[in-house]
């Protein structure tokens, strides 16, 4: 469930979540230590993490846009080349077929006999 027999290792949605929520609070921490020390030192504080993502999201759209298609493209190309494409059984025949490992020794040992 967790592996992965070529790499050993599968991300999986809750280690994906984890390590987001991690990143975000990593961030904010890091915000709020430079800005104590900033206000300590009589400057001005900093923009927040939120404020800093609004204004990049608002000055440079495209940007976000291009990324968000590209994130998703290069990972499911990145999937498709690992998984070796896709098989579609066509023999219509053969869908109502059982193919089990007890059914497959079942055949096995009826043609024995």
């Amino acid at each position: 469930p967790g592996g992965d027999d070529e790499t050993g290792f599968r991300l999986t949605f809750l280690s994906i979540f984890i390590i987001m929520g991690g990143t975000a609070i990593l961030v904010w921490v890091i915000y709020y230590i430079v800005k104590y020390n900033r206000t300590q030192n009589g400057k001005s504080p900093p923009l927040s993490p939120s404020d800093l993502w609004f204004i990049a999201l608002t000055k440079y759209p495209l940007v976000f846009l291009f990324f968000s298609l590209l994130i998703p493209i290069l990972l499911s190309l990145i999937v498709f080349a690992r998984s070796g494409g896709i098989n579609v059984n066509l023999d219509f025949n053969s869908y109502l077929n059982i193919d089990t490992d007890l059914e497959n020794i079942k055949r096995s040992y009826n043609k024995a006999q």
